[in-house]
């Protein structure tokens, strides 16, 4: 993964909260603005990189789904949808799951 790329450690029910120190998430300072990660999915929903789409829903307070056999499937507590992302190929999410994590936002009031 390139340096511009977050870098993932996603474990059972940890939140993916920004900049954490505890294994959850490093970023690099290119992708640490969510509010651009953001603004592009806003733009572009085909063009998420994966990872970028996984660092936004964190941000919103979602986390891996305990006991999951998938590592792309977050829930947040009190919401009642859950996210799944999946790779589309060239490390881009699926840009209906996207879609699905802007509405989600949308709901939430972000």
């Amino acid at each position: 993964m390139s340096p511009a790329h977050a870098e993932l450690s996603l474990r059972s029910g940890t939140p993916l909260t920004n900049g954490t120190k505890d294994g959850t998430i490093f970023l690099s300072s290119t992708v640490s603005n969510w509010l651009k990660i953001l603004e592009a999915a806003r733009r572009r929903p085909q063009s998420v990189r994966l990872a970028d789409a996984i660092v936004l829903a964190g941000h919103f307070g979602f986390v891996r789904r305990a006991g999951g056999k998938h590592a792309n499937v977050l829930k947040r507590p009190g919401f009642d949808r859950t996210l799944n992302f999946q790779d589309a190929g060239a490390g881009l999410a699926k840009r209906y799951q996207v879609q699905q994590l802007l509405d989600a936002i949308d709901d939430l009031g972000g």
